[in-house]
């Protein structure tokens, strides 16, 4: 099945290493939207495991097929780490090319979003309403582990809103609690 989502994406394979059946990666995503001027990046830490399952034909034999499970072990949120660096540079390449879009932080992109009702016949309900489902594609990442600043750009986005400075912590300190 083809899924058609409102966002140009890619990623950058920062390291993969392979054991026997097991492959483990760093990945750096970016996503842009098509419906706005927002982007987002996550850094992300995913094992894939390849095991070979025994599956009846119509026919009554069986057959072996090798498939793959993957998990996403942690999501990195903002520039952290051996993150950081490919990060910036990512982040200011997307500025650089498309100067006017607007970075989404972690925190934004997982807030639901009460009554929308996204068809994405592919993914489960639970993924459905947030932020980064709406403006980007569906996604159970947010259901990872985080490492970093999950309030990473939030500072930039209240001012592009044009808040006061002290809006801002107050809605900060709002949304820590």
């Amino acid at each position: 099945m083809i899924a058609w989502y409102p966002c140009y994406s890619g990623f950058i394979t920062i390291k993969k290493e392979n054991f026997k059946n097991l492959t483990y990666t760093k990945e750096l995503h970016f996503f842009i939207s098509l419906l706005g001027p927002y982007y987002t990046i996550l850094g992300i830490d995913r094992s894939e495991v390849e095991l070979e399952e025994v599956l009846p034909d119509l026919n009554g034999s069986e057959k072996i097929r090798d498939r793959v499970y993957n998990a996403n072990q942690v999501i990195t949120v903002s520039p952290h780490q051996e993150y950081k660096e490919l990060f910036l540079i990512l982040q200011n390449k997307i500025l650089d090319y498309f100067p006017s879009l607007k970075y989404i932080p972690y925190e934004i992109n997982r807030k639901k979003i009460k009554g929308i009702s996204l068809v994405y016949p592919d993914c489960e309900a639970k993924v459905k309403g947030s932020v980064f489902s709406a403006l980007f594609r569906p996604d159970d990442s947010f259901n990872s582990k985080t490492r970093g600043d999950t309030f990473f750009g939030f500072d930039e986005w209240l001012i592009i809103k044009k808040l006061d400075r002290n809006r801002i912590k107050e809605i900060h300190e709002t949304l820590l609690k």
